[in-house]
């Protein structure tokens, strides 16, 4: 075993501060990070966003193309899995800018899941460091990438802005929040299933933004059913959950959906599909999201169970404080990338099968 290294400064990427799932992760790993005493540079390689304001003093914010590579030097780089950001670390390596490089997956992983780009995949038997979310998804990782992460450190959220307000009469029975992508969210599914017998008197909200927000909308007038949906924009979770009676998350791929935590905290029952891979629970039902009468039916279910409503609420086990010691123990730790491909036919077909998407951005 190789000497550990001293973290003392640590730098993080993300390509926006939009607010998205992973997005509000690095913001969440910065924020612990600095609370511990390090130095912490978030990197922005596109843009600013929202989460902005949630960065914590003390958190250098800098804005700069990717191809640049880091301003000066840290100890440790963390990068998620776009191409931005692996070539922002992988610069770094270069120039030796920082000694210990770990790469963050995110990525859902499964059957209908996008494999990553080429440059992202390689990239990930060069960092000293390679983390997935759970035990499961680092099983899906090396199913279906062909290799294996060396740690898992699970999503964190911050349960003290979660209060249920459950004396308060609900603006909406059923709610998303999320990014607005028809394909991976599984939102053509909701529509379906709002237009469905079961569901006409329910009441809809839908946060966020996205892509396919235009195209979604002109969906939801041909099915009749746009003067019961209200369409939010960026909203804060925090905000937007305990005003909803269940949150309903119908996706075809996931890794670990945060937005699952933020509701277990809020008290607020789940619909889910068996796609989005998670276990069923007292307050989470798990539907066929290909079937719009048995989604309608679930809500229906949920809405007017008392044992699911009344459920207290949920422990959610990974705080900031335990995210952060996490990543600082894989980014501590000997590397060992000599060992990280474990099927080189899985890793060699997930390299050069023709990516749909492009990769990610």
């Amino acid at each position: 075993m190789g000497k550990r290294q001293q973290i003392r400064s640590i730098a993080i990427t993300t390509n926006t501060l939009d607010a998205g799932g992973a997005e509000r992760q690095r913001v969440l790993l910065a924020n612990a990070l600095r609370s511990q005493g390090i130095e912490v540079t978030l990197y922005l390689l596109q843009s600013t966003g929202p989460l902005e304001h949630e960065v914590a003093h003390g958190v250098r914010l800098e804005v700069v193309r990717f191809w640049r590579g880091p301003r000066r030097s840290h100890d440790a780089i963390v990068t998620g899995t776009t191409n931005t950001e692996v070539a922002f670390g992988l610069l770094a390596r270069l120039a030796r800018r920082t000694s210990r490089w770990l790469i963050a997956i995110h990525n859902p992983v499964g059957p209908g899941a996008p494999l990553p780009a080429p440059l992202v995949l390689l990239s990930c038997t060069i960092a000293d460091s390679l983390i997935a979310l759970t035990s499961g998804h680092a099983r899906g990782v090396e199913h279906y990438w062909g290799v294996r992460p060396d740690m898992t450190v699970s999503n964190a959220i911050d349960t003290s802005k979660y209060r249920r307000q459950s004396d308060r009469a609900l603006d909406w029975d059923v709610g998303y929040i999320g990014r607005l992508a028809a394909e991976h969210k599984g939102l053509d599914r909701l529509l379906a299933a709002a237009a469905a017998p079961e569901a006409e008197r329910f009441r809809f909200a839908i946060a966020g933004s996205g892509p396919d927000e235009q195209k979604l909308k002109r969906l939801a007038a041909s099915l009749g059913i746009d003067d019961r949906i209200s369409w939010l924009g960026h909203q804060s979770p925090e905000w937007f959950l305990p005003r909803v009676g269940l949150l309903t998350l119908l996706s075809r791929y996931e890794g670990q959906p945060l937005v699952l935590l933020e509701a277990e905290a809020a008290g607020v029952p789940q619909v889910v599909s068996a796609d989005a891979g998670v276990d069923p629970g007292a307050a989470k039902k798990i539907v066929d999201a290909d079937d719009a009468n048995a989604v309608a039916e679930a809500w229906r279910d949920t809405l007017t169970s008392r044992s699911v409503t009344a459920l207290p609420i949920s422990v959610v086990n990974n705080s900031p404080t335990d995210m952060a010691r996490g990543y600082l123990a894989a980014l501590s730790a000997d590397s060992v990338r000599i060992r990280r491909i474990r099927n080189v036919a899985t890793f060699l077909h997930a390299l050069f099968v023709p990516k749909a998407s492009g990769g990610a951005k």
